[in-house]
């Protein structure tokens, strides 16, 4: 037999490189599509695999204990060449690819049913069925081997957003870092205060040095305490009148006191600015008798933030024609609070923030026959709401518009977290803005990442 040569090799490496999901640990929703596979279709063999350059390797598996085998000539090397369809080998030993090998005879397989998983167009690994003897395979068994086919592409398309936003949020904390770094890089000394309850937001690491606090003893003092020649009330005054002024700033010279008892004169550039609807106040010192000294520390603690929140089950539903809801599995009860029998036979439009959204969706899908990343407000059954994106097809039979089926997931946490980090963003990229001195921020190839107004 001639060593069977792949397709697309190189973008079917770079689809699996990008999913990262080659020698990862097994997963439970993988093998419960694969157990599924097999119950459907009643083969002693299932399986979900990725095909590299080299080898066919198992994400998941029934039937059968080997983690990988030799790409050069399997089964689903010939079924990874059409990402269009399913292969279906009813016996081996009457096919003309497969009667002559070796590797089919000792393996005594000689029934298949191999479906391509397909990544951007690529198909890069397949959801087969195996059986030792002959047999045919029903329309019904195929459907449903294409329909978690299906979930398997969603996930692994989940999986994949789930590595860009990672990705995403790495590059907005190195960023982040940089403006805290250059933030500190200044020989300007800085105070973010809230002005309704003059306390402190933050502090340069400047500040820190030259008035000689700890970051934990700074937090415990308020504005007032290193400015002797203002009272609270006059201080606070000050502030508001910042704020009221039409230019947002002022300049105003006084003392600072240390930690030691030392006042130092210092010039104290006033700016007020919004920051989550709120006034701020910033206030940028430059110690103006020439005492400071010019080695400046940098932030030594990084930005912190908590962990993605992890991706919930899978929404599966269906509905009928009118609207009713067929069959809906118990993630519905995580993520909505439903049990599934509380929604059987009532109107999916009963789940929608607002039922409009649903009629556009089913005007959508009748025109393209599939939606992607459709995304709803549901309401919850204790009613709160949650955002829901949905990957969502129509189903016809003999021409007539007979539901939908679909797959959805909890993006609610996702979406929040993506607009706390950028407004973080957002926020220290105002405050270098803010800053009278030039900042600029490259990387180390020296390309500008960022520059401030001034």
């Amino acid at each position: 037999m001639v060593k069977l040569q792949l397709e697309n090799g190189i973008d079917r490496l770079k689809a699996l490189h990008r999913l990262n999901i080659l020698n990862t640990l097994p997963e439970k929703d993988y093998d419960e599509i694969t157990r599924m596979a097999a119950y459907i279709c009643n083969t002693p063999i299932a399986f979900i695999s990725f095909i590299d350059d080299e080898r066919q390797w198992f994400k998941s598996k029934v039937g059968f204990t080997t983690s990988e085998v030799p790409s050069e000539f399997t089964f689903c090397s010939y079924a990874i060449k059409d990402p269009e369809k399913i292969m279906v080998v009813p016996d081996a030993t009457k096919d003309d690819r497969f009667k002559d090998d070796i590797r089919i005879k000792k393996s005594a397989l000689v029934f298949c049913a191999s479906v391509p998983l397909v990544d951007e167009g690529i198909a890069i690994g397949t959801l087969c069925v195996m059986d030792h003897k002959p047999r045919t395979i029903h329309t019904e068994e195929l459907e449903a081997l294409g329909f978690l086919a299906r979930c398997i592409t969603d996930k692994l398309r989940d999986r994949k957003i789930k590595i860009e936003k990672k990705e995403l949020h790495k590059e907005l904390e190195c960023e982040i870092d940089l403006l805290y770094k250059a933030i500190n890089s200044s020989f300007d000394q800085l105070f973010i205060v809230d002005p309704e309850t003059m306390k402190y937001i933050d502090v340069s690491s400047t500040a820190l040095k030259e008035l000689g606090y700890s970051r934990k003893e700074f937090f415990q003092t308020e504005p007032q305490d290193i400015k002797p020649l203002f009272t609270k009330e006059l201080l606070q005054k000050k502030y508001f009148e910042i704020i009221n002024s039409s230019t947002k700033s002022g300049i105003v010279q006084t003392v600072h006191k240390k930690k030691n008892g030392d006042l130092v004169d210092v010039e104290i550039n006033f700016n007020s600015i919004k920051y989550n609807n709120k006034d701020i106040i910033i206030s940028f010192i430059r110690d103006i008798t020439d005492k400071i000294k010019a080695e400046i520390k940098s932030r030594s603690n990084e930005i912190k933030y908590k962990d993605l929140f992890d991706t919930l089950p899978d929404l599966l539903y269906h509905t009928d024609s009118n609207g009713k809801i067929i069959t809906v599995n118990p993630a519905c009860f995580d993520i909505l609070g439903y049990l599934p029998e509380e929604l059987f036979n009532r109107s999916a439009s009963l789940l929608y923030n607002d039922p409009a959204d649903r009629e556009k969706m089913i005007e959508e899908l009748k025109k393209s026959g599939h939606i992607k990343n459709y995304r709803a407000v549901m309401k919850c059954k204790n009613g709160d709401t949650r955002l829901i994106s949905s990957n969502i097809k129509v189903l016809f039979k003999n021409g007539e518009f007979t539901g939908i089926v679909g797959v959805g997931n909890d993006i609610t946490e996702k979406g929040r977290e993506e607009q706390e980090v950028i407004r973080t963003k957002d926020f220290y990229e105002t405050i270098l803005n803010s800053i009278t001195e030039d900042i600029a921020v490259f990387d180390a190839d020296g390309r500008y990442l960022f520059l401030n107004k001034s």
